[in-house]
């Protein structure tokens, strides 16, 4: 397993409120307010491979895949290639924690499913090591979402397909035949939202998928993120942002029109979104701002999660939001 050094994470860690680092202390901000974002080194490949989604459990156990086959983690340390003999595109990665033991999925092109499954209290310890699993289809694969009791894998076609651990991977119908490009899970698997192209929403209630029309929505959809099925954010072509309140939708104006491509926060008011052209979005309520000069390079992914802090310093608050975002030629980041 070959390590590369994580440029500014050991500072992250390890800096003290009021240090000179810029976005590194509690506070997110550059001198002028705006959030901001910092470039790591995840991989010493060259040329670097196009990196597609990201995940984690924590600040301190992250995964990024990418093209033929990439995987790395991030151990808190430093980030190791992961070994696999897989040679597809993987677009997609997600997990799930069940004690001290957790499962993650990585799927990508041809139907090529990757499982890690890691038993945290074992002796000896479990070895890291990915399983294929077959799919039982050979569509490409374009996102994965992970719940305690079910696995969704969505792609071209309309494909869905479903884990569980009694029956493995089954094709379920999706009622659509448009290309899925994103999905979401409930905490426990059984509800579900999926989207792509030409405004397709499906949803899932009840052990089946139903498409929801949305008047006027016809926009390429790449992604969904939510903290419930109720609470929901999607992104897609043209700068679309869309926000669940229910099972309806609104608009959330002013985004760039671009191609955004994937959305995460802590919740559907607090969020970054990314996209072509380097973009990087902050929502807040119900405005949108561009993170300045955050990349020069199309974001495929971000995914975020809460970093603890030195509680009581400074009356500093305990946590504070952090985000990695990934894209092509190696391209990540982390903040705010």
């Amino acid at each position: 397993m070959r390590r590369s050094s994580l440029l500014v994470m050991s500072w992250l860690f390890a800096c003290e409120r009021g240090s000179t680092i810029p976005g590194l202390d509690a506070g997110v901000s550059a001198s002028d307010g705006a959030p901001v974002f910092l470039p790591i080194k995840i991989t010493e490949l060259e040329p670097a491979p196009n990196l597609f989604a990201v995940w984690g459990t924590g600040p301190n156990d992250v995964y990024v895949v990418g093209e033929r086959g990439y995987i790395a983690h991030y151990d808190g340390v430093s980030w190791a290639t992961e070994t696999t003999t897989a040679t597809e595109d993987l677009r997609s990665v997600s997990g799930v924690v069940a004690g001290r033991s957790y499962d993650v999925w990585a799927v990508g092109m041809s139907g090529r499913v990757l499982r890690l499954h890691l038993d945290l209290e074992a002796m000896p310890p479990t070895p890291r090591r990915w399983v294929f699993e077959s799919a039982q289809t050979n569509v490409d694969f374009s996102a994965v979402a992970a719940g305690r009791n079910r696995v969704v894998a969505v792609g071209v076609g309309g494909a869905i397909s479903e884990w569980t651990e009694a029956a493995g991977w089954q094709a379920v119908a999706s009622n659509t035949l448009e290309r899925l490009n994103g999905v979401w899970v409930s905490g426990d698997g059984e509800e579900g939202v999926a989207v792509g192209n030409l405004g397709t929403i499906v949803r899932r209630s009840a052990g089946a998928w139903a498409r929801q029309r949305v008047a006027g929505l016809v926009q390429q959809l790449n992604e969904v993120w939510g903290t419930s099925v109720d609470s929901l954010l999607i992104v897609g072509l043209d700068g679309t942002v869309l926000r669940s309140a229910g099972t309806e939708w609104e608009t959330v104006e002013g985004a760039p029109r671009v191609n955004l491509r994937d959305v995460a926060g802590l919740n559907v008011n607090s969020a970054y979104i990314v996209g072509m052209s380097g973009v990087l979005v902050a929502l807040t309520g119900s405005e949108l701002a561009v993170v300045p000069d955050a990349s020069g390079y199309r974001l495929e992914g971000v995914w975020g999660t809460m970093l603890q802090l030195d509680a009581g310093v400074d009356g500093g608050p305990a946590e504070k939001p952090l985000y990695y975002v990934v894209g092509v030629s190696g391209t990540a980041l982390v903040g705010p």
